[in-house]
Parts: C-alpha cells; sequence; structure tokens
C-alpha cells in the first residue's frame, strides 16, 4: 500500500515537474531520439547480428515514441490533473474562478447560455459538482442533437 502511494506521488510530480519545465521534456525526447539512431546504426553495422544492440534498439525506440508522445500532449496532463482537482473537491462551492473555467469551457462547446440560465436559477453559488454534471449533461444533449441531425 505504500509503495503503491509511493509510486503515485512519484509519478504525479514527474508529470508536474514534466508540465511546469517544458524544456526538460524536450531535452528527454531528443535525447531518446539521439540514443535511437546511434543505436540503430550500430545495429546496422553489425548486420542485424547483435542481439543486444538489436534489444537496444527496440527499447530505445518505446522509449522516444512514449517520450515524444508525452512532450507533444502536454493538454492530457493538465486535463488529469483538472479532474482530479475536481473529484477530490466535488462537494465544495465553486469559487468565481471555477465558474468562469466552466464557463469559459460551455463557451468553447457551445452552451454558455444554458450553463448560466442554470446557474442564474439555483439563486446561489453552485457546488463543484452541480456544475461538472450541468456542463456533462449539456454536452451530452449537445452531442445527441448532432447524431439526430
Amino acid at each position: 500500500m505504500l509503495e503503491s502511494k509511493l509510486f503515485r506521488k512519484l509519478i504525479s510530480a514527474m508529470l508536474v515537474l514534466a508540465y511546469k519545465y517544458p524544456i526538460a521534456t524536450k531535452l528527454i525526447a531528443i535525447l531518446f531520439t539521439t540514443l535511437f539512431i546511434i543505436s540503430s546504426v550500430k545495429f546496422i553495422e553489425s548486420g542485424f547480428n547483435s542481439l543486444m544492440d538489436g534489444v537496444l534498439t527496440i527499447l530505445l525506440a518505446i522509449a522516444m515514441i512514449k517520450s515524444l508522445l508525452f512532450a507533444l500532449d502536454k493538454t492530457t496532463i493538465a486535463n488529469h490533473h483538472l479532474t482530479h482537482y475536481f473529484i477530490e473537491n466535488q462537494d465544495a462551492i465553486a469559487s468565481d474562478e471555477e465558474i468562469a473555467f466552466f464557463l469559459r469551457e460551455a463557451e468553447a462547446e457551445g452552451f454558455k447560455t444554458e450553463l448560466m440560465d442554470y446557474i442564474n436559477k439555483l439563486g446561489r453559488k453552485p457546488l463543484i459538482k452541480e456544475c461538472l454534471s450541468k456542463c456533462l449533461d449539456l454536452k451530452h444533449d449537445k452531442n445527441d442533437g448532432n447524431i439526430d441531425a
């Protein structure tokens, strides 16, 4: 149990570090790409006979692809942290910044007016889970409308 929590915290710390310092992510991707190219050339020069060079090339190819995908897709990291935050704090009253965030997302999806009407009808500040569930409902309704059309 302790190892699992430690591992999760370590991974989260690495994700946050890579998200806050994008140059580190790019440097790691460049390093793995360079090592992959060098290893590939060595493997080709050996006439595809060296098992160790072949395995190393495959491992470096996997590491290179993972690091490139990670470097290119930082929005996934941000979405992961936002989702985690909203789940942890779902029973809290939404602050003005959080309401503004939901309104920006609703505007991007095309249902800002419906969300504003819902918030105004409540007559109070909504809970985070109320904003989140209403956004999901409106998005689902919008997607159903697009399928029917």
